[in-house]
């Protein structure tokens, strides 16, 4: 197979923590609504959307630093799910734990829960199912509304798949990282059990506007860590799109790649809502969601060997151990979505909610969109640090903070 781009600047790292029992970095979409999509229609809708975008199935090719990535002719799989599972939390969680083998399977899947028990309202999920290495979040939900063009009889704009990380760093100034990883509190107690491994989910759905979101969820967040623990310092990772940094041209195509940056706050004092908003203001302006990376070292991540992007175990048990972890809570939002966008004649989509990629040394990793009827999100925790239980009593405290800074 003839090469068809390069990897990005930070596709090495998803693809190093592949192993033949699980893929970690996987973009999860769920779309639940009322009404149905047969396999058949479904599968004719993928065939379409990918003959516009086949940059959403690709094969890994090459070794070492000299991999690439080929197309993969054949479409993303539709696969339909009858099992017990209804996709709320990751109790008993099926389909979404299945590693992907970058050099043999195609990446990319749709999966159709035909199982859900109604509740009058919902009765139906869709879960896409990407590589990380393949695109990012901004970039699966664009596949996801191709898929759905395609479904309503209208044809998928398609995409392109020729910039990266790299093209963004090449071209901007701005300033150098600080250091990325510090000890900061999480917002759980100190672990009674810090030999555990991996990280469970569950959903939380907060009736509330989306104004100063990010703000306000780093205001609740660090006043749980702070009410846990006492004063000290709280860290938050915020992903962020760096499509605004494209030309005119380049953003009025869709771009079916990584384009992902990322910026740390830190506090050790109070702040309210308003400074911390204006603190996101003030680091996006100062380009720091590029200051992840180093421009001397970014064109040397192909040569990096995986283990320095894998997690160590003694490593994850000493900090669970001493009450701290690398970051207080990473925080995901790509943004408000339309629904319409994801509907079709025989079914309508009434909400859309992401799975967080399980990460062991943040406290809480939380995903979410927004919609007309609020935000829908998705807490993402170690195991170390609690279970399904606790977990949910930590969004509902988040819920009631949220209703109670409205």
């Amino acid at each position: 197979m003839s090469k068809f781009r390069k990897l990005s600047v930070a596709e090495p790292s998803y693809l190093a923590c592949d192993s033949g029992e699980a893929s970690p970095y996987v973009n999860q979409f769920f779309i639940e609504g009322k009404g149905k999509i047969s396999k058949k229609e479904m599968e004719r809708a993928v065939q379409l959307a990918h003959e516009k975008n086949p940059g959403i199935s690709l094969k890994l090719k090459g070794h070492w630093a000299w991999r690439y990535w080929a197309l993969n002719p054949e479409h993303p799989v539709v696969i339909e799910y009858n099992g017990s599972w209804q996709g709320n939390d990751s109790s008993g969680k099926e389909m979404i734990d299945e590693p992907f083998n970058t050099r043999k399977d195609i990446l990319s899947s749709v999966i159709l829960f035909n199982n859900i028990e109604s509740n009058g309202e919902i009765n139906f999920k869709v879960l896409f199912r990407i590589h990380h290495a393949i695109c990012d979040g901004m970039g699966t939900l664009h596949w996801m509304k191709e898929v759905f063009r395609a479904l309503r009889n209208e044809v998928p704009l398609g995409s392109s798949s020729n910039k990266s990380e790299l093209d963004i760093i090449k071209k901007e100034d701005y300033p150098p990282a600080e250091t990325l990883l510090t000890e900061s509190l999480p917002v759980f107690p100190i672990s009674k059990a810090p030999e555990r491994r991996g990280c469970h989910w569950v959903r939380a759905q907060w009736q509330t506007k989306n104004t100063k979101i990010l703000a306000k969820l780093i205001f609740i967040l660090k006043n749980i860590a702070e009410e846990e623990h006492g004063k000290g310092k709280t860290t938050f990772r915020i992903p962020a799109d760096l499509r605004r940094y494209l030309v005119k041209e380049d953003k009025d195509v869709a771009q079916l790649v990584n384009l992902s940056g990322l910026f740390d706050l830190r506090f050790d004092s109070d702040v309210t809502v308003n400074d911390i908003q204006n603190i996101i203001v003030k680091t996006m302006r100062n380009k720091q969601d590029l200051s992840i990376y180093p421009k001397g070292l970014s064109q040397i991540t192909p040569y990096l060997p995986k283990s320095v992007f894998l997690p160590k175990a003694k490593f994850l048990k000493e900090i669970h151990s001493k009450g701290i972890c690398h970051i207080t809570g990473t925080i995901s939002y790509p943004g408000k979505v339309v629904l319409e966008e994801y509907s079709c004649t025989d079914f309508q989509a009434i909400a859309i909610y992401g799975v967080p990629i399980p990460l062991e040394d943040k406290s809480v990793y939380l995903g979410m969109v927004s919609d007309d009827s609020g935000i829908q999100a998705v807490l993402s925790v170690p195991n170390a640090l609690s279970d399904l239980e606790h977990t949910r009593i930590l969004a509902e405290k988040i819920g009631k903070a949220l209703d109670a800074l409205n």
